[in-house]
Order: structure tokens, then sequence, then C-alpha cells
């Protein structure tokens, strides 16, 4: 199949690049992740992105919600690894478009694909690995995370999983698990500020250490740096949603067609 240049495409005029879809010539030609979007007051949904200024309620403008129901479309049998510092909201995303309830101990199938969060790792090893020390029971919980990501592709299935860390080992070895699948690996990463991840963090009752969230955001903002300036490997796709852009998702669906 021929080599693909990966686009971000919207309703309305097709820019011929946006700021927060990052792509490349992917060698599989497999098709990058589409953006679709029926704004209501006729803004695109793939905009530049607002400044940062803080609102009276302490969120920054990007971070409130703006108008239109964007997509995100994906071709089959992809891996979509969602991403960014602890407490941005990944999990919440991901339970309200598939409607997890945060009691399940296992992978949720959601037609064509597989939702993988590391919450679910975490529930199936509750109160079975205590006696260990924490740096085990997190090894555990990620090689079982890691695990049922390879079982979904080996299975044919499309996978979307929650995945905290984004060291470039960490995404080198999901790239490597999606083409041992035949699957095209993708990020969609998720960018909070720093402030806005801690206070996530508190919400949810679950405080990384000081120590590991500095690590985070230093590997975190080499990563969306690396992305927004065009460079999105080892994945064949980064696209960068703000929390308003989260706000505002309302599906992904794997059903993307090879760009012409």
């Amino acid at each position: 199949m021929p080599a693909t240049d990966w686009t971000l495409t919207t309703e309305g005029p097709q820019p011929d690049r946006t700021r927060t879809d990052i792509t490349r010539a992917d060698k599989t030609g497999a098709d990058g992740p589409r953006a679709e979007a029926t704004p209501a007051d006729g803004t695109r949904a793939d905009g530049p992105q607002a400044h940062r200024t803080d609102g009276a309620d302490g969120t920054r403008a990007e971070e409130r919600p703006a108008p239109g129901t964007p997509l995100l479309r994906y071709p089959p049998r992809s891996l979509v690894i969602l991403t960014g510092l602890p407490g941005a909201g990944k999990t919440t995303l991901l339970r309200r478009l598939y409607g997890l309830t945060g009691a399940e101990g296992s992978p949720a199938v959601s037609g064509p694909a597989v939702v993988i969060d590391s919450a679910q790792s975490r529930l199936r090893w509750r109160g079975r690995l205590d006696r260990l020390p924490k740096p085990l029971r997190t090894a555990a919980v990620f090689a079982t995370h890691v695990t049922r990501i390879a079982r979904a592709l080996a299975a044919g299935h499309a996978v979307v999983a929650h995945n905290r860390g984004c060291a470039p080992y960490v995404l080198r070895g999901f790239a490597w698990l999606a083409r041992r699948h035949g699957a095209g690996f993708h990020l969609l990463l998720l960018d909070a500020s720093p402030e806005a991840a801690l206070a996530g963090q508190q919400a949810r009752g679950r405080v990384v250490a000081p120590a590991t969230f500095v690590r985070h955001r230093r590997r975190w903002e080499a990563l969306l740096t690396r992305a927004r300036a065009g460079d999105p490997s080892p994945a064949a796709s980064a696209h960068v949603m703000t929390r308003a852009d989260a706000a505002r998702l309302t599906a992904i669906h794997f059903d993307a067609t090879e760009s012409r």
C-alpha cells in the first residue's frame, strides 16, 4: 500500500495544516486522524488556540468549553494512546465518551474498539499486592495494562488506551507493539496546565509525589514541544487537544479511509 500523507479534515474549507494535528508520512499507508465539527458559530474546531488568560473561575481561556461537536476519525486497526499529565482529565474523557463508571476491572468493548484505562488494571490488582513495595505494584499494574493492549491488538481490534507515561522508551514500546500487530500508532495529547493537572489529582484523591510529577512534566513538555513542531515520532500522528477541545469531543471513530 502506498505511503499516505496524514491530514486533518474539517467541515468547510480545508486548511493545508493546523496547529493541533501534527502528522507525517506513514509507511503502513494507514490514514491519520480526521477531526470533523459542526460549530454553532461557524468557527473551526481546529482553529487557533486561545491565549492563556485566567478567568474569574481560575481556568485558562483554552480550558473553557467552546462551541462545536468534533469527532476524531482513525483507520481501523489503530492504537490510539491518550496521554497527558497526571490529573489532566484523561480518565474523565474516556468515561464520558464510552460510558465507563470507574468500576470496570477489565477493558470495555465499544463497537470495533477496545477501551483500556490503566485504572482498570489498578482495580484488577486492588488488595492483592498490598505487601509488595510500591515500585513492584506499579510494575505489575503497568505490565497488566500493556498485556491487555497487546491482546486486543492481536485480536484485530482498534484500541483507545490511557497511558500517563510519555517517556520516549514507553512510546517506542507502543510503536513496536502496534507494528507487530499490523496497527497504526497514534498519539492523542491532552494538554492541561500543571496547575489544572494538580487540581485534578486532588479532586480524584490520588496525588503523585512531587518528584514524580516534575519528571512527568519534563517529559510531557518535551513531547508536546516536538509534536507542535511537526514531529509526532514514534507515532504516525499526534493530535493535541486542550481541555476545551476534550469537553467538545463527542466520539472517536475507527472508520477513516486512506487519503487521496
